[in-house]
């Protein structure tokens, strides 16, 4: 799921039958459908366009307002995995099933680069740098790509979690990145490339967000939500 930067809205994935649902938050009202390819969503950072891939391997961008279909991007040869806007709206990352990780340009579908994953398989996560000079992408050995926008390629292969991490986010500030994946949640210096292990008995993690002002981290496991002081390295206290 995926709400609006307004938080007006949330698009939903039916991967079931193949399409997106967007609704109204506030009424609980169903506003629009958007069918082909519902495993992998974003929504663009001016909340106007909406972006989609799934089984039929095609990464699509639509009008969220008139549900028309801006850009259709083919190529990927798995089931597109994971999806991911930058925050000025002008790059699309999305990943697959094989190991690929595709950088477009929404507005007129240019593919930008094509990354490939060390040993193939799934890409389950994927987040921008608050720049958007830089993609994180989750490979299932564990390892966390950082991938460059403009040029492409691999800019540096962080160690995450063992299984692979679900989920990725930057710190708004982009010095900090977090990756959370089954029993294990880590947190990166970016700029030295140190790691640190947040402790606990964690289960099923699965996604992972900082707050606006960089200094909380939230995670969702098997037991629910919690957060971290990534300030003072610790549980927040009352």
């Amino acid at each position: 799921m995926r709400f609006s930067p307004d938080g007006r809205l949330l698009a939903s994935a039916d991967s079931k039958n193949g399409f997106v649902r967007l609704w109204d938050v506030a009424t609980g009202k169903e506003l629009r459908r958007f069918q082909g390819g519902a495993t992998a969503i974003a929504i663009a950072p001016d909340g106007r366009l909406l972006v989609s891939g799934g089984q039929n391997k095609a990464v699509v961008v639509w009008d969220i307002s008139t549900g028309r279909e801006v850009a259709r991007m083919a190529g990927h040869q798995g089931i597109v995995t994971a999806a991911a806007y930058a925050p000025d709206g002008r790059t699309i990352a999305s990943a697959d099933s094989d190991g690929e990780v595709r950088l477009w340009v929404p507005s007129t579908g240019q593919l930008l680069s094509n990354n490939q994953a060390d040993g193939g398989g799934r890409v389950a996560a994927l987040a921008f740098a608050p720049d958007a000079q830089n993609v994180a992408a989750g490979e299932p050995d564990g390892n966390i790509r950082v991938l460059h926008v403009p040029k492409g390629g691999t800019v540096a292969v962080l160690k995450g979690p063992q299984g692979g991490a679900l989920s990725l986010a930057y710190a708004p500030d982009g010095k900090r990145l977090a990756a959370a994946g089954g029993e294990h949640l880590r947190l990166w210096d970016v700029a030295q490339g140190a790691a640190a292990e947040i402790p606990g008995k964690h289960r099923g993690l699965r996604a992972v967000a900082f707050s606006p002002d960089g200094r909380m981290l939230a995670y969702v496991g098997e037991d629910g939500l919690h957060f971290w002081d990534v300030v003072r390295g610790q549980p927040p206290q009352p």
